[in-house]
């Protein structure tokens, strides 16, 4: 998320592997529009950018004006749908910062994972039965059986399923510039620069 903040880019999370395609084309079509956007208005921004330095704005601010210049402008993009892929403030403020992967590792907290299912072949379904009676729940989780797409949605673990049906990447084909689209040219406006 870090290094898709530093680049420009777009931080995408994949839960499910059936979505990819989506990303991959809506990704591009929207990032040819930002390009073409950058393209077209890229004397107004850089202006705005300096402007906005001189007078001592930060990073939020100058995404803020640049936005509020590309709306009164009325330039539309395509926009792919990605609630989730929102970049974290640790990722802006903390990890975006690191000079190196050193310092990095030096900052970035390492979590527990969260524990697991017992393997498959450790766990019998009178087992599950025994240690709750959630067979019902995890339908054919731990029998290893080839379902239909239907009946493997239920087979999820519950949370697992959940968010899974919230992951949505659909391109949206006329739209302003959102603050995340805005906050990605300012970056790479900037490594243009450099």
């Amino acid at each position: 998320m870090s290094i898709a903040y530093i680049t420009g880019g777009q931080y995408v999370p994949m839960v499910n592997a059936k979505l990819l395609a989506q990303v991959i084309i809506g990704g591009v079509r929207e990032e040819i529009s930002l390009e073409r956007l950058m393209q077209d208005a890229q004397e107004d921004i850089n202006n705005e950018m300096k402007k906005a330095e001189a007078e001592g704005a930060d990073e939020s601010e100058i995404a803020t004006r640049v936005n509020r210049l590309l709306v009164t402008k009325n330039l539309r993009v395509k926009q792919m749908e990605n609630l989730s892929g929102a970049t974290s403030s640790v990722a802006k403020e903390k990890y975006s910062r690191c000079v190196n992967m050193s310092e990095l590792r030096s900052q970035y907290k390492v979590e527990a994972p969260p524990e697991s299912p017992p393997p498959r072949s450790r766990m019998t379904r009178e087992a599950v039965r025994r240690s709750g009676g959630i067979l019902e729940t995890v339908k054919g989780y731990f029998s290893g059986s080839k379902e239909t797409e239907d009946e493997g949605a239920s087979s999820r673990p519950p949370a697992a399923a959940a968010a899974t049906s919230e992951m949505n990447y659909d391109l949206k084909e006329d739209e302003a510039v959102s603050m995340a689209q805005t906050e990605r040219i300012v970056q790479r406006m900037r490594h243009k620069k450099n």
